[in-house]
């Protein structure tokens, strides 16, 4: 047989062996890849399993000579708020129409002593107001009304999450306000006020994943919110928890408006929210 001969059945050979092995790696992959899901286009929302509704409260800066007047302050506007109904009046507005703290408050001191508050948007807590900055919702609701018992000027500091989380525990600020999660560390770190309101975190996708478990987001671009409660969870879970090695991509935006515009956008493919965050984002399409 002459080498040209041999090359041929060799061929022949090598390329029946891999449509065999093809034909084997194929099937065994149809049995492990599911279809691809269908985006509906309609996002939802759900509480993340085995993680406790959050706790949020209000600080106050140690530094603050006065901050025993500002905690009783608080405390009994917290007392005497139905907290929830005001969150639901908030989520019930047109996002286009937003009233000034519902059209039911007006700062009464305007030229009184200041608090200084330091926030940063998260709807419905707070969100973009009267001035362009984050100084209308439930937290801002709440501090107007212990300035006009105390007779003293709210000012509103819009620095975002952690410059207004670092302003105020570094005495340069007397309140942070901004829907803050009760844990060790801010308990540490600030006097706190009263729970005024609690929620749980929430998986913002499609209605055709409807995502309910931390685990269930291997592989996916997972949005959260810059400092907040999400992206502490998020993160331990790529760095050491049941997303780890999983090619799950944290990306991290300054507010929840932001997150979901990308979102829509398919520049992430969750988000990883506060709950009434996550409700007021879904309103807002």
């Amino acid at each position: 047989m002459n080498k040209l001969s041999v090359i041929k059945q060799l061929t022949a050979c090598l390329v029946s062996a891999f449509a065999v092995t093809s034909a084997f790696a194929l099937t065994a992959c149809n049995e492990e890849v599911k279809p691809p899901v269908g985006k509906s286009g309609v996002a939802v929302c759900n509480a993340i399993e085995g993680i406790e509704k959050t706790e949020y409260v209000f600080c106050i800066s140690k530094t603050a000579e006065t901050y025993k007047t500002y905690l009783d302050a608080i405390n009994d506007v917290i007392a005497s708020t139905d907290v929830d109904d005001l969150i639901d009046r908030y989520l019930a507005l047109d996002s286009r129409y937003m009233y000034y703290f519902l059209n039911e408050l007006t700062i009464e001191y305007k030229t009184g002593n200041p608090i200084n508050i330091y926030t940063g948007i998260c709807s419905p807590y707070q969100f973009s107001g009267a001035y362009g900055s984050s100084v209308d919702g439930v937290d801002m609701y709440l501090w107007v009304k212990v300035a006009n018992n105390l007779r003293m000027k709210p000012v509103f500091n819009d620095w975002g999450y952690k410059s207004s989380y670092n302003a105020v525990k570094n005495g340069n600020g007397d309140i942070f306000a901004s829907a803050v999660a009760k844990t060790d560390e801010v308990v540490a770190d600030f006097y706190v006020s009263d729970v005024y309101s609690t929620g749980y975190q929430q998986i913002v996708s499609d209605k055709n994943e409807a995502f309910t478990a931390i685990s269930q987001l291997k592989g996916k671009k997972i949005g959260v919110m810059s400092g907040r409660l999400g992206q502490s969870i998020v993160d331990k879970a790529i760095k050491s928890g049941e997303l780890k090695d999983s090619g799950s991509e944290i990306i991290v935006y300054d507010t929840d408006a932001e997150a979901y515009a990308d979102y829509k956008l398919q520049g992430c493919d969750v988000i990883v929210a506060d709950e009434y965050s996550a409700k007021a984002m879904l309103k807002s399409k």
